[in-house]
Order: structure tokens, then sequence, then C-alpha cells
């Protein structure tokens, strides 16, 4: 799920360097002072992040909080609900992206048995 959570920290960066690199590095700061929150950790707690967001920005975090969503919605070529918050869509993204790194986990547990009895075929030739 790492890449999932580096395309989540890249789209939120985008966003708040719009509003100049020093100022995201000051909101990232501020957050990670308030909520002790980590930048790899936005996916894992969206609702920290949300909260942490809003009370550095206060109203203003509801506007970066959309251009979030759009950046998202770009990046990870995927529709978000009509009227949907970043919370609820961080919250699905995170769903999603470990439903996705379950079924590959499986996959990957089912080819590696699968060459383990293909290994002990070859081992008798």
């Amino acid at each position: 799920m790492e890449q999932e959570d580096d395309a989540v920290i890249h789209c939120i960066d985008t966003v708040l360097n719009r509003l100049g690199v020093n100022v995201r590095r000051a909101i990232m700061l501020h957050i990670r002072r308030e909520s002790g929150l980590k930048r790899y950790e936005i996916l894992q707690k969206p609702s920290e992040f949300i909260k942490a967001l809003r009370l550095v920005l206060g109203q203003a975090s509801f506007a970066i909080e959309r251009e979030i969503m759009k950046d998202l919605e770009k990046e990870l070529e995927i529709k978000r609900k009509e009227n949907q918050d970043l919370l609820s869509f961080l919250t699905e993204l995170k769903e999603k992206f470990e439903k996705e790194a379950q079924i590959r986990a499986q996959a990957d547990i089912a080819n590696h048995e699968g060459m383990d009895k293909h290994r002990v075929y070859m081992d008798y030739m």
C-alpha cells in the first residue's frame, strides 16, 4: 500500500505547494506538532489529518480539501461521490487500497505455492 500512500501524499503536497513551498512546509509542520501525525500516516489516519488540517487552516481548509479531492481523482483516475468530503473519500481510498493489497498478497501466495509444486515436479525429472 506504500505506492498508494505516496500518491495521496503527492496530491496533498501538490495542492499545498500552490500556496507556496514554505507555506506547505509550515502547514505540515504545524499538523505534525498539533497531532503527532506523520506524512506517511495520512492515509492510515484520515480523520486525524482532516482534524489537524482544519485546526491549522480554519475555514480555508474546506477549499484545500476540495482541491485535494480533485487532484486525487485525476491522479488515481477514480471518481468520488457527489458532495463527498475529503474524510469519507480518503477512508474509501484506504479501504479500496487495503482490499487490493490483500488480493495481491493472496495472489502472491497462490503463485508461490504453484511454483513450489512445479519445482518439486522438476526435481523428479
